[in-house]
């Protein structure tokens, strides 16, 4: 991994080395207007076939074990559906956002705990 943001990671089929089966991102300023948020988790995506083997989970620990490792205190997302996805995995709804007539939960989660 490298050491710096904006980074993915990517999680690759066990059985098809070069087959992609999930990525998370932690990027900057992906609202621009909310300029007090800095740090994002953001596209985390598993494929469908792979749902359920606890990769999301991973990779979702796995971005914030690095983002900790660059100093990063807090991350911030936002959902459209799975906000008591990130509630099981300690994030916190703090705000919401509407964004093309949807509203999504604004998270976010202390990584100096």
């Amino acid at each position: 991994m490298a050491g710096h943001i904006p980074f993915t990671i990517v999680a690759l089929s066990p059985s098809e080395p070069k087959s992609l089966i999930g990525t998370s991102s932690i990027s900057l300023f992906e609202l621009p207007q909310f300029e007090d948020r800095r740090y994002w988790l953001s596209e985390v995506c598993v494929n469908s076939e792979a749902r359920g083997l606890g990769i999301g989970r991973r990779l979702v620990r796995m971005c914030q074990d690095h983002a900790v490792k660059l100093g990063v205190a807090k991350l911030n997302l936002y959902t459209l559906k799975m906000a008591k996805f990130y509630e099981q995995m300690g994030w916190t709804q703090d705000g919401s956002i509407s964004i093309e007539g949807y509203d999504h939960p604004m998270m976010s989660i202390d990584l100096q705990k």
